[in-house]
């Protein structure tokens, strides 16, 4: 990521802190942080976390940002198909073969060819049988009672994906499995998986940010 986008990042948001590894510390460079302390994932990793203390200062930011009446209180939306990819309950990365993608925008769109290879990558890259995501999908269940215990409505979205690939058997069954806890627990689903035609996209699940967003927003 160049380095004057990383510094919009950091004067738009603010943050008090800023998590990196030592594969891309350097990134950082001379760049203003804005007084942002500086953490190694690495250091993080490698250090026993205060569970007591991780749980306070949860309740005390959901209490902050739900101060309302009951139906009025904050939002949360988990976004498909990263409940595959990340592991909500351990905080653990995105897969590690894509911890390097930092692309924060897609412009254009692929070819054709490298779509098919893309696809034909998949099996490899994201072939998660339900039973390899028990974690993921318990901490799923897990933030619908947090959620519903703090009074926070939860509504859940697949994102869409484009209809030129065929969505995966693999990636269905993680899908049906979910939806299954949503239906279970009465979460709201927006499945706008086949919802977006082909022109909109960049590659498989990532919209042309020039059309493809503008266009998706017209679904909010």
């Amino acid at each position: 990521m160049p380095p004057a986008r990383i510094e919009k990042i950091i004067a738009n948001l603010g943050p008090a802190a800023i998590i990196t590894d030592s594969a891309h510390i350097q990134n950082l460079g001379d760049i203003d942080t804005k007084g942002a302390r500086i953490y190694l994932y690495d250091d993080m990793l490698s250090t026993q976390g205060d569970e007591a203390v991780m749980a306070k200062i949860v309740d005390n930011v959901t209490d902050q940002n739900t101060q309302a009446k009951p139906g009025e209180c904050g939002e949360i939306c988990i976004l498909g198909s990263g409940l595959a990819h990340t592991n909500m309950l351990y905080r653990r990365p995105i897969t590690p073969g894509y911890s390097t993608q930092q692309k924060a925008v897609y412009y254009g769109a692929v070819s054709d060819e490298k779509l098919l290879e893309d696809e034909q990558r998949m099996p490899d890259n994201f072939s998660f049988p339900p039973a390899d995501c028990e974690a993921n999908l318990s901490a799923l269940q897990e933030l619908i009672c947090y959620c519903s215990k703090h009074n926070i409505r939860l509504r859940a979205l697949w994102m869409p994906q484009t209809p030129k690939v065929v969505i995966p058997p693999f990636a269905l069954a993680i899908m049906d499995a979910a939806n299954t806890i949503f239906v279970q627990n009465g979460v709201e689903v927006l499945d706008y998986t086949n919802e977006i035609e082909a022109e909109y996209f960049y590659d498989i699940g990532h919209l042309d940010y020039e059309t493809g967003a503008l266009h998706f927003k017209m679904y909010g």
